[in-house]
């Protein structure tokens, strides 16, 4: 059915391609006969591998010649995307080819649209996006297709998850039997896919990199490889070499590892963790602790947290005692701040640098009003240009060179895999080392940093 839906693309045959039709068959098999499901497929295939033409075209098509009668919803990212995929199925299933080989498979003339159509068995197809409600409408299969674009924000994917989780999941006509196929290239820690894996641990993972790394999955996958590469024929190495001039894309959407290896823009050799040793413990006890707080007000773990640092700063190199993200309301926020600084050790020389957002800025005001604590009104984050990951990217040599460390403590994991992973669910770490790294190292040390030079001008 190839000529069908590409006029004017040869059809250029890969391993993959087979391996991932062998993979799902006996699933769709299983549901056509109603045999209760084993789990539900996760495929994590890199972009131009022919992915949504396997699993969002054809296999819809497929499964009804073994059982017309079934339900399906294809959901994408897009409308343009969902209604192009469920248009390239109706157009096999209009084609002479089809009906000559297949003519007890017909459309229903009364529902046959770009977004919807059905058969004259029973059968229907639909296409999903997040802006369109499904509500009424179930499936015995649900292929997630792309449910996210390459360009997105964190926002985005919270969306999406939402709408997989709380509309398409629901959407089952039978718990037992239905499946949830998805397939999709890596975008971030939180995508789609790791929500998912998270979710069911036990949930059938194929992941194909472009290239071959630990991250294969199942291990016979590892056979479809050849020279290390999956598809010699269409992306050999000197393609390849051209995708890694674009190394944080390369990694996600085509290495499918969200969480490059060594930390996306800090590494995480770059944040040594350091005993708190006698000596050490007797320096640092000379010195006031600092604190940065990146505030939001609320107690739904599923918002944005407060953010907070502890630092001291010794020697022209920085020494993070502590991290937390809090989850409050804000009067909980401003009686927590006000005993939890006095619990790490505030002095009349240390400072409260709080950013100011409308959030910080009430909690400012307030902490000024009900406490005599040395509360700065930090507008680092202002002055500075660029994005969160811009202002990241700017203090990186600091890192890199060994200038900040942590303290051992329970937290150092936390605080390391929010600073190394390049779109984390919550990133206040980010900003508040920013803050540190910038008013203690390039501000009050140096006197010449990027910062400080800005805050001169602005104020001449």
């Amino acid at each position: 059915m190839w000529p069908i839906i590409e006029h004017s693309n040869p059809f250029i045959d890969s391993n993959h391609v087979e391996f991932i039709c062998n993979e799902i068959q006996p699933a769709l098999l299983d549901l056509a006969n109603g045999v209760e499901k084993k789990r539900d497929i996760l495929i994590n295939v890199p972009p131009r591998h022919l992915k949504s033409t396997i699993v969002s075209v054809m296999a819809p098509v497929w499964i009804w010649l073994h059982n017309p009668s079934l339900d399906i919803i294809v959901g994408s990212h897009s409308s343009d995307l969902s209604t192009k995929l469920t248009m390239a199925s109706r157009d096999i299933l209009r084609s002479n080819k089809f009906r000559s080989l297949f003519p007890d498979i017909t459309l229903k003339e009364d529902n046959d649209r770009k977004t919807e159509y059905s058969n004259t068995k029973g059968g229907t197809r639909i296409g999903a996006t997040p802006g369109r409600d499904v509500t009424g409408q179930n499936a015995d299969i649900i292929i997630i297709d792309d449910p996210i674009g390459v360009k997105t924000s964190q926002n985005v994917i919270d969306r999406a998850n939402e709408w997989i989780t709380s509309q398409l999941f629901n959407r089952k006509n039978d718990q037992r039997t239905s499946l949830v196929l998805t397939i999709m290239q890596r975008i971030s820690e939180t995508d789609p896919s790791g929500m998912l894996l998270e979710l069911d641990p036990s949930i059938y993972h194929i992941c194909l990199p472009i290239e071959e790394t630990d991250k294969v999955k199942p291990p016979k996958a590892r056979d479809l490889y050849v020279n290390g590469l999956l598809d010699n024929e269409r992306f050999p190495l000197e393609v390849i070499k051209g995708l890694q001039a674009r190394p944080i894309q390369y990694e996600n959407m085509w290495l499918q590892n969200p969480s490059p290896k060594g930390g996306g823009y800090v590494k995480e050799e770059w944040l040594p963790i350091q005993d708190k040793t006698p000596q050490l413990y007797s320096q640092l006890n000379n010195v006031p602790p600092h604190f940065f707080i990146d505030s939001a007000y609320t107690e739904n773990t599923s918002n944005d947290p407060s953010g907070i640092i502890v630092v001291k700063e010794l020697n022209k190199q920085l020494y993070i005692i502590k991290s937390e993200l809090v989850w409050m309301g804000f009067p909980d926020l401003v009686k927590y701040l006000n005993t939890m600084v006095l619990e790490h050790g505030y002095t009349n020389q240390s400072k409260i640098y709080i950013e100011q957002k409308a959030s910080g800025i009430s909690l400012t005001q307030q902490l000024k009003r009900e406490t005599n604590l040395n509360v700065v009104e930090d507008e680092t984050l202002k002055t500075l240009k660029g994005s969160k990951a811009d202002r990241l990217q700017a203090i990186s040599p600091q890192l890199e060179s060994k200038r900040v460390y942590l303290i051992r403590g329970n937290w150092n994991k936390g605080f390391i895999d929010q600073l190394t992973t390049l779109k984390p669910t919550h990133d206040e770490y980010w900003d508040t080392t920013v803050m540190a790294i910038q008013n203690l190292l390039l501000n009050q040390n140096k006197g010449t940093g990027e910062y400080a030079v800005r805050r001169a001008k602005s104020r001449s």
